[in-house]
């Protein structure tokens, strides 16, 4: 099978759906900014997205900074993604994050169309601040997929919103490798606690999630500032950086201040941004995953802290109603800090006890049942034979 796949390849969400589609044999035709394998893979072909403003024809004919990128990509990208689509006569073309890539898609008439949400992607649509013309081409470039895959039922229910009426819309799921987030790895977190000064003993809470500010690492400062009084153990807070940009490293500032001004600063820790594949390292180093996010689609985190049997508190949103989380998590409500508080202190003082809806084992299990990366696989496959079928050339 052949995809034209327009995907973020920044992304290890991208990286992972690229070897599923190679791994199972695929033709991959990638077309992004960054090329993930500058030296080739076998079945795999890269297309720089749009008309780069480095490129010696463009400077030729507009100047050197006549237009940056993006303009030249609006005037210039929809016939590449035709003539890409003519030329490889590919048997689906996916687009991953609803953005202006998916527009564009359906004004170059590629078919047929698969849309993948992200989640941020439409719940930004959503917000006060969004851009209204934005939305509606959104809401018609959805109105003209194919099929369109969320993982969450809020999700689909918004896509449809945006859409003005039903639509082809599936449930996926994106699988974890549960033989590599599994519980154990202590000898790497003796080396990361010493590393991060951070002693032995110490218990940690991690807020793993993305560095941006609807993840509202900021209240979940607050709240272990609240917490620590009642703490039993020596306990630290923890964040993992993401790549670094701008708005990143403000809002890191802004943490480090908010540490200091509470006085807490000695028991919060940054981590780096590390590999994928030294995840579950930083699962291992956890006593409990915090999750607090404003807005948030179904987190593939959910997925890798059961699998490392790692206990989690989450507030409670539309996306994770009815799932898995339910059952095995300690479930808050999102509106007032308190209960994060007093979860704080009952889950670091009560650590060693399995009780009620905490059973990290059969978590797992239901993880390694219902979740792994060939589960996710196969029902992919599926979906796509099912459309390449009915829309192929």
């Amino acid at each position: 099978m052949k995809i034209l796949l327009f995907a973020p390849s920044e992304s290890v969400h991208s990286l992972r759906f690229i070897n599923w589609l190679l791994d199972r044999g695929c033709q991959v035709i990638h077309v992004d900014w960054h090329n993930p394998y500058p030296l080739g893979r076998r079945g795999y072909k890269y297309y720089l997205y749009g008309f780069p403003s480095k490129n010696r024809l463009f400077i030729k004919l507009f100047g050197k900074n006549n237009f940056p990128r993006m303009m030249a990509s609006k005037f210039l990208v929809i016939p590449q993604i035709w003539f890409l689509w003519f030329l490889h006569k590919p048997d689906l073309v996916h687009v991953h994050y609803i953005d202006y890539r998916a527009i564009r898609c359906v004004m170059a008439g590629v078919k047929p169309l698969i849309f993948t949400a992200w989640g941020s992607d439409i719940n930004y649509l959503f917000l006060a601040s969004a851009d209204p013309v934005y939305r509606m081409k959104i809401g018609l470039a959805l109105r003209k997929a194919d099929l369109v895959l969320a993982d969450s039922v809020e999700i689909q229910s918004k896509c449809e919103e945006l859409a003005g009426r039903s639509i082809n819309s599936k449930l996926l799921y994106f699988g974890i490798d549960t033989n590599l987030f599994k519980p154990g790895y202590e000898r790497d977190v003796i080396e990361l606690k010493r590393k991060a000064n951070i002693p032995q003993e110490a218990k940690i809470l991690f807020s793993i999630r993305g560095w941006n500010r609807y993840y509202r690492h900021h209240l979940i400062l607050e709240a272990f500032a609240r917490a620590l009084p009642g703490m039993k153990s020596k306990t630290y807070l923890v964040f993992k950086s993401f790549s670094i940009t701008p708005d990143s490293e403000e809002y890191q500032s802004e943490l480090l201040s908010l540490a200091n001004k509470l006085n807490i600063a000695d028991k919060v820790r940054f981590l780096d941004e590390v590999d994928y594949s030294q995840m579950p390292i930083m699962y291992a180093l956890s006593d409990v995953i915090i999750n607090y996010p404003l807005v948030d689609a179904f987190p593939v985190t959910f997925l890798e802290a059961a699998a490392c049997e790692r206990r989690v508190i989450s507030c409670m949103l539309p996306s994770y109603k009815n799932t898995f989380a339910e059952q095995y998590f300690r479930i808050i409500s999102d509106r007032s800090i308190d209960e994060l508080i007093v979860a704080m202190v009952e889950l670091i003082n009560d650590h060693h006890q399995m009780k009620n809806n905490y059973d990290l084992v059969a978590a797992r299990t239901f993880v390694e049942k219902n979740f792994t990366e060939n589960v996710s696989i196969n029902v992919l496959f599926n979906l796509y034979s099912d459309l390449s079928q009915r829309g192929s050339f």
